[in-house]
């Protein structure tokens, strides 16, 4: 049986509303399945055109190898960059992520070099011109992994890992300038990165460097642990950190997904999911690191879904991630959290299109400004091989859209200092890439306004909530008939609400005197439904 791979983009405005679609489907019908593996928005192009690139690797079984997709699509939905990247020599190969600067792709590919051999190559290609400027061998070490690329202040920075015998690892970081040419490059080591893998990084506006690993103790240990390392602007290292967290019991849990990395002015942001099993899932703790590495505060975030991709945009947190298909809600979930009082605004699952079948798919979160979101998801379905957008723009209305229960708590988190990692100055690599081949590409547009199903009511009565400062007013005739309602908060407390006019068919609450938070409405009958208080 074929398994194909559909991947799926969407732009979103804070409502979490889509306005249209389309697919783009390979016109070659030996491809076989589709892969996001980086969106671009549109604040990361330095261009009037207003695209967003997509960059997507696809298989085609007739030459048993990659092609790679580069697709630009502006906010009109029209496609303004079709690109197809080819290997000429028959190796293995693929596109991983990417960054824009100038309208030039600086872009990282891996390639299998023989038996137990892969190489790690960086690549720069002018979207203007249509051509390579340069491409640069990163590493031809064997086993390499998880390579990432950054751009900051028209400076290039790749790290990976290389793993040796015995779990042994190193991770890497090289600096090079927009042209190519390295400036330094730094292995790093010690007790705290045996049997460890680099997970993130960045490189913050400070001039600081942050990366993050999980480690196991030994191999056969199922527990790991999450470091922290600052480096300074020349790759030294000034200070290593390990996180220690616990539920709501006061026991400790070491068992990660991911930890994506972010920062909002000096701050310095990470989010991570605990682990219960192969397919459960707990809560997500977002925490507010200082430049210095001091934990400030943090919050544990209670959702249906799994953490795939966290990002931060004027004044909020997006989270993303697919809903637990164990508990049969197939679909993909996005939630915008005002990161100023940590309360979550925006929530909302999609299904159409969005099939998810395992916890290995993935999806993308981002945003070119604070009202305009996106969602790249590429799930897997058998009999599927499309990539899918939808637009939504020029909105920048607030609701929440409970689709989906959302509760904060605060569990115990500690940081601790622990013995830096030790760093080693390498030999610049003088060899010189590989290119690839360039041909138009053979994504074609099918179909437009499609509709994306959003669920935004609450039960079949067409529930729905709305609320300001002063009032709270749910319309649906089954809430309205009920009889008394109460108030519950996050930490249990409970109020009495007043009824300022009731009908029919909606019921209007005076809810000024209270706090904004996340509160929970019951009824006489415990009809239970939830609201935000801004």
């Amino acid at each position: 049986m074929k398994i194909y791979t559909l991947g799926i983009l969407l732009f979103l405005n804070s409502e979490l509303q889509s306005q249209s679609s389309f697919t783009l489907t390979p016109s070659n019908e030996n491809i076989e399945q589709l892969d996001i593996r980086d969106v671009l928005t549109q604040s990361a192009i330095s261009s009037a055109s207003g695209e967003s690139l997509i960059l997507c690797n696809s298989y085609d079984r007739k030459i048993d190898n990659t092609i790679g997709y580069l697709v630009g699509i502006n906010t009109l939905g029209e496609i303004k960059t079709n690109i197809k990247l080819t290997k000429s020599d028959g190796k293995k190969w693929e596109l991983l992520n990417g960054e824009i600067e100038n309208n030039v792709l600086y872009f990282l590919i891996q390639e299998e070099n023989g038996t137990d051999q892969s190489r790690l190559d960086l690549l720069a290609f002018d979207l203007r011109l249509k051509k390579f400027v340069f491409s640069k061998i990163i590493t031809d070490a064997p086993s390499f992994s998880n390579a990432k690329l950054e751009l900051e202040k028209n400076t290039l920075y790749i790290m990976y890992d290389i793993h040796g015998l015995g779990g042994k690892s190193a991770t890497y970081l090289k600096k090079l300038d927009i042209d190519g040419v390295e400036i330094w490059s730094r292995e790093y080591h010690g007790d705290a990165l045996d049997n460890s893998s680099f997970i993130d990084f960045l490189v913050h506006p400070n001039d600081f460097i942050y990366f993050t690993f999980l480690q196991q103790p030994t191999l056969t240990n199922s527990k790991s642990y999450i470091y922290l390392n600052q480096l300074d602007s020349e790759g030294n290292p000034l200070k290593t950190s390990k996180f220690t967290f616990y539920n709501s019991l006061d026991i400790e849990y070491n068992r990660f997904k991911t930890v994506p990395l972010a920062y909002s002015g000096e701050n310095l942001y990470f989010a991570v999911q605990e682990i219960y099993g192969r397919d459960n899932f707990g809560k997500i703790s977002i925490t507010l690191i200082d430049r210095d590495l001091n934990l400030k505060t943090w919050r544990n975030y209670s959702g249906e879904f799994v953490l795939e991709d966290f990002k931060i945009i004027p004044g909020r947190f997006l989270l993303s991630g697919q809903r637990s298909v164990n508990d049969g809600k197939e679909g993909y979930a996005i939630t915008a959290i005002n990161n100023l009082n940590a309360i979550p605004e925006l929530m909302s699952y999609y299904k159409e299109g969005f099939y998810n079948s395992s916890i290995a798919t993935h999806s993308k979160v981002g945003s070119p400004d604070s009202r305009t979101l996106l969602l790249a998801a590429r799930p897997n379905r058998a009999g599927i091989k499309q990539l899918a957008i939808a637009i939504q723009k020029d909105s920048s209305a607030t609701s929440c859209n409970s689709s989906f229960a959302f509760t904060v708590t605060k569990d115990k988190l500690e940081l601790n200092e622990v013995e830096s990692i030790k760093v080693f100055e390498l030999e610049e690599s003088t060899q010189s890439g590989v290119m690839l081949d360039i041909e138009a590409g053979d994504l074609v547009k099918e179909l437009n306004c499609r509709s994306v199903l959003v669920n935004d009511t609450y039960d079949d009565d067409n529930l729905q909530i709305f609320s300001n400062n002063h009032e709270l007013k749910i319309i649906g005739e089954l809430f309205a008939k009920e009889g008394n309602f109460s108030l519950i908060n996050v930490s249990g407390q409970e109020f009495n609400l007043q009824v300022i006019q009731k009908d029919a068919s909606k019921i209007i609450f005076d809810i000024k005197d209270l706090n904004s938070g996340i509160y929970l409405i019951k009824s006489s009958k415990n009809q239970v439904r939830k609201f935000i208080k801004f």
